[in-house]
């Protein structure tokens, strides 16, 4: 047989049905498991929290936490049409005297343009 190349023995029965039956490792069980905060993933900017028993979680049971953090200064559950604005344009500052509530998209947009933070369709900081 040449050098480096190994044949596995064909696993049993018995070690199959090990690994079917083993239990799965999400969230608190995982090695992975960092505390429940991440960074999102499309934008880096944002924080995402693990509450998969929240009812507008992501299918990996991640909510953003600027709106976690609206929604328990509230008292309620925010719509899917309101949004919330970091004031001072960092994303990952979620102090909630940072943060105000829009109703709708174009409301916040409407701000956005008259404090002239919107140029050609793009957001500018600063």
């Amino acid at each position: 047989m040449p050098k480096g190349i190994y044949l596995r023995k064909p696993m049993s029965e018995e070690g199959r049905a090990k690994l079917r039956n083993r239990p799965k490792r999400f969230g608190l069980s995982s090695p992975g498991w960092r505390g429940g905060r991440i960074k999102a993933n499309g934008n880096e900017d944002y924080i995402m929290i693990y509450k998969p028993e929240h009812p507008n979680c992501d299918k990996r049971g991640y909510i953003l936490e600027h709106r976690l953090l609206m929604e328990q200064k509230l008292g309620r559950l925010l719509t899917s049409m309101e949004v919330v604005d970091h004031i001072n344009g960092v994303k990952n500052d979620n102090r909630i005297d940072n943060l105000r509530l829009f109703n709708t998209h174009s409301e916040h947009m409407k701000e956005e343009w008259d404090r002239g933070r919107i140029r050609k369709g793009r957001v500018i900081y600063g």
